[in-house]
């Protein structure tokens, strides 16, 4: 009987951690299936829509905002949607691998490819540049996308040389940059990187990791449509032309 006594709570034990374990799984589909419909409108097709792109690669019922901010359990994502803003050819990427290789049982390695951005296709050849919040929160800190340090340019715009830091190898185009980033000061996440044949919005450098990198993707997508419309106008400026 003795035996019995002690073996009692680590039956009931058991059993309270496996109830435990099934409403945990329950209410975390539950969630995120709640979480799916709010953000609905961030599905691949409903975007496309909204900001007058097509859905070229992926499925259009995929939600980007749910895979882009932790609440999904996808190993592989591969979505793109391409169209014109202003006359320019833009796009939005969402391109998510991992992939793992088991070695024993206690050591695995995980290989992770993560690349998300929106932007503007250019035949201009205006060097290099790239513009971050000066004073990030934590969440919003980017890591640099250039390996090679470059020098920090002054718009001339006091509003923008306060909110960002514009670092760049062609200090010509620095004030012509000032009035375009503009609208893009009262954003809280802020990477735009200038580069032959590409001016691009970045999501995928955080600088505390992986966790940081989603914050960004949210933010992206929330403002995509100023975010584009801004990248298109660089664009336009950089080839002297006016928008469509």
């Amino acid at each position: 009987m003795s035996e019995l006594l002690a073996v009692a709570p680590v039956v009931l034990f058991a059993g309270l951690m496996g109830v435990g374990v099934i409403a945990y799984l329950i209410y975390g589909q539950k969630h995120r299936e709640g979480l799916q419909e709010q953000t609905k409108d961030y599905r691949a097709g409903a975007l496309a829509e909204r900001l007058g792109l097509q859905v070229v690669r992926g499925d259009p019922a995929q939600n980007l905002w749910v895979t882009g901010t932790g609440f999904s359990d996808v190993q592989h994502f591969d979505v793109r949607l391409s169209g014109q803003k202003n006359g320019v050819p833009v796009d939005i990427v969402y391109f998510r691998d991992v992939a793992h290789e088991k070695h024993s049982l206690r050591e695995m390695t995980i290989h992770s490819t993560w690349e998300v951005r929106l932007a503007a296709e250019t035949s201009a050849n205006f060097g290099h540049f790239e513009a971050t919040i000066r004073n990030p929160k934590a969440y919003s800190r980017v890591r640099p996308f250039f390996d090679n340090p470059m020098p920090e340019l002054q718009t001339g715009h006091p509003a923008v040389d306060q909110a960002f830091r514009l670092t760049g190898d062609n200090p010509a185009i620095a004030q012509a940059l000032g009035p375009l980033l503009a609208p893009l000061t009262s954003l809280v996440y802020v990477h735009v990187v200038g580069a032959p044949g590409r001016v691009s919005f970045r999501l995928d450098r955080g600088d505390m990791g992986r966790g940081s990198e989603l914050m960004g993707v949210a933010y992206g997508l929330y403002d995509a449509e100023r975010i584009l419309d801004v990248l298109s106008r660089i664009v336009l400026t950089a080839e002297g032309r006016a928008a469509a």
